[in-house]
């Protein structure tokens, strides 16, 4: 005789029978929760970036920001593409050299610049150890 499996508490089970054949179908709990008489608010959306916010004004402060800076990054964009200006000696870093010809910016091991510049390569005389 085989044994009956244990069934969780919030489960019910129903049997229906149809001639010869008896089927059971289990049926959770979670299944039968009732619709909610009030329905769910719907939150705003996000005009920048399309997501729910959660925020009174109905826009993420960071996407807030994004949007205040917009026409400034745009400005910067459209200066960059016009021309290329160098930047002052001052604000080169150390893992950067200016190229004489163009006047652009290139990481210091770079041999060959965009404009076809070719940088001088410093030869170090060999260090004998131990003498």
């Amino acid at each position: 005789m085989p044994r009956r499996q244990r069934r969780h508490r919030t489960e019910t089970v129903r049997k229906s029978a149809t001639r010869h054949l008896q089927t059971e179908v289990v049926t959770t709990m979670s299944a039968k929760k009732p619709q909610p008489l009030i329905p769910r608010r719907t939150h705003e959306r996000c005009p920048v970036c399309g997501e729910i916010s959660y925020s009174t004004a109905g826009v993420h402060p960071q996407c807030a920001v994004r949007q205040a800076d917009e026409k400034r990054l745009k400005r910067i964009k459209r200066d960059e593409k016009a021309g290329k200006t160098a930047k002052p000696a001052s604000s080169v870093k150390p893992w950067q050299k200016t190229c004489p010809k163009c006047k652009a910016l290139a990481h210091v091991r770079k041999k060959v610049c965009e404009c076809g510049h070719t940088f001088a390569v410093r030869i170090t005389p060999p260090v004998n150890e131990g003498g």
